[in-house]
């Protein structure tokens, strides 16, 4: 989140860079940036970088996947029909029904073009999410406490899952049960699932309103 003063340029950089030097095998490198502004900012320009680099490989594919950006408006527009609510559901059920499967596949994936073809799969499922992660939170709150409210449950869960999935993961792995994770990720989709069908609609119940004090649909 950036603060705004009107004086000071919003040019927030964010970058991924993979590097490989192999046969048979795909660098994939995935840059993914959200900037809220608050405030009033004359110039706002952030960066977005994906890069993938190979070398001395044989038979090999580079992928940059910062056409994953190109799939968030499609999804953005998609949820201004359907609701926000329709698209969390949405990616709860894949998260659900497409966990297991996908990252089975993944690891098992023979050939380069496999691969990216089952990542390409992941993300679109994840695009019913990261498209609107900012908005449908904002459409929770009042404006009062609107700060503290999308802040703190977001610092708590990214600390307590994503901050812990990969001694998760390990933990899994080093008692040869490595395929228990996919179970773990699938466990907390169910979770946010559960939650998700009890959110109010943003259509009817959000608290962005336009100057008439209408609800933004």
């Amino acid at each position: 989140m950036v603060w705004a003063d009107g004086q000071e340029d919003v040019d927030n950089i964010n970058s991924a860079n993979a590097f490989a030097s192999c046969s048979d095998c795909v660098t994939v490198a995935i840059s993914f940036q959200v900037v809220l502004v608050v405030g009033q900012a004359d110039v706002v320009i952030p960066q977005n970088i994906a890069q993938a680099v190979n070398w001395d490989c044989f038979r090999c594919i580079t992928a940059a996947l910062a056409s994953f950006m190109l799939m968030q408006p499609a999804f953005g527009a998609l949820s201004d029909r359907i609701g926000r609510r329709a698209c969390m559901i949405c990616f709860g059920l894949f998260g659900i029904f497409a966990t297991v499967p996908l990252l089975g596949a993944i690891g098992a994936a023979s050939t380069p073009m496999a691969a990216f073809a089952l990542v390409a799969i992941a993300l679109t499922g994840v695009s019913f999410y990261s498209a609107i992660s900012g908005i449908v939170k904002a459409e929770m709150f009042p404006v009062q406490i609107r700060g503290l409210a999308v802040g703190m449950p977001y610092a708590i869960s990214n600390s307590l899952f994503g901050g812990t999935a990969e001694y998760v993961a390990l933990w899994f792995k080093n008692r040869g049960i490595e395929p228990s994770f996919y179970w773990y990720v699938t466990v907390v989709a169910a979770i946010g699932f559960l939650a998700t069908l009890m959110m109010p609609d943003n259509r009817v119940h959000g608290f962005l309103r336009d100057d008439t004090g209408e609800v933004v649909r």
